[in-house]
């Protein structure tokens, strides 16, 4: 059986369907081994009793979290060395999901930059054990 019709074709078949369902492109991940990442329609409307889920990554960032950190402050205090792996499933989700803000939102980039806990980040570290 032929289960590659194209060589190579898969990853920007990927991110064009993506593209054209208004999702966010797939992220992929090359470390020991390769993963990606694709992301799911978001429902519209939500009830006031669903509450989203937090991923382990997102809850062991807050636990670690001291006041104003820079990147390489938590990925230290996290024991990771991969700044990808970080950025991807540590940082960007505590952000998105509205749990830690930068210092300096208007220079994402700034060498100087840090981050914090916000209201819903400091709510979620009291419930961490």
């Amino acid at each position: 059986t032929a289960y590659i019709e194209r060589l190579g074709t898969g990853t920007t078949d990927m991110i064009k369907k993506a593209k054209k369902a208004e999702l966010k492109e797939p992220v992929f991940i090359q470390e020991d081994m390769f993963r990606t990442i694709v992301y799911r329609e978001q429902i519209k409307e939500v009830t006031p009793q669903v509450t989203p889920q937090v991923t382990p990554q997102v809850k062991r960032l807050i636990k670690h979290f001291i006041e104003i950190m820079s990147r390489e402050e938590i990925q230290k205090a996290l024991n990771l060395t991969d700044k990808r792996n970080y950025v991807t499933n540590y940082q960007n989700p505590a952000i998105e999901g509205g749990y830690i803000e930068m210092t300096q939102p208007d220079s994402p980039k700034s060498p100087t930059q840090k981050y914090r806990l916000t209201k819903k980040g400091l709510a979620l570290k009291s419930r961490i054990k």
